[in-house]
């Protein structure tokens, strides 16, 4: 079965404890061995994510894909789903934004610390082709990323995850 014949790219979106939902990145991977070489993507809402686990994921999505990758970022909503995930909510953009750091510099093969989410020289295996690599290899990648939304609320307390102290 070919599918897309029509459609110019393909995405998956990110939710999580919802009911009859299946996660972004194992579809994802599943559409891609029916994909061409268009466009595909993924939403990551950032503050749910471990930013080392996301930044994989890409890498390794990005690999397996012969077209452009596209990665979108999105805050997230939702006490229950935040809850779930063992995230305080009202820290949500601050969180979103130290993990779009550090997402946009591990697919670029830089080592990256965070004290915030607790990052220690944290580096990736798996890293997106190159643009003239032709499907392998590391250097310059093909991400192709949309600047994340400006947050405007501002932290004034201490976020923690799981009892640990994210800044």
């Amino acid at each position: 079965m070919r599918i897309g014949l029509s459609l110019s790219s393909t995405h998956t979106v990110d939710h999580h404890v919802q009911h009859d939902y299946y996660q972004n990145t194992p579809t994802l991977g599943r559409l891609l061995a029916e994909w061409n070489d268009k466009p595909a993507g993924c939403l990551f809402l950032g503050p749910l994510w471990h930013p080392v686990i996301m930044a994989e994921h890409i890498g390794t999505l990005a690999s397996i894909h012969s077209g452009p990758f596209i990665v979108q970022t999105g805050l997230g909503r939702g006490e229950r789903q935040f809850a779930a995930m063992g995230v305080d909510v009202r820290y949500r953009p601050s969180l979103f934004e130290e993990t779009v750091r550090v997402v946009r510099a591990l697919p670029a093969g830089e080592t990256v610390s965070s004290e915030r989410l607790g990052l220690a020289d944290a580096r990736i295996g798996v890293l997106p082709p190159s643009p003239s690599s032709g499907g392998s290899g590391r250097g310059p990648n093909r991400l192709s990323t949309a600047p994340p939304a400006s947050a405007t609320a501002t932290t004034a307390g201490r976020a923690t995850r799981n009892g640990r102290k994210l800044f």
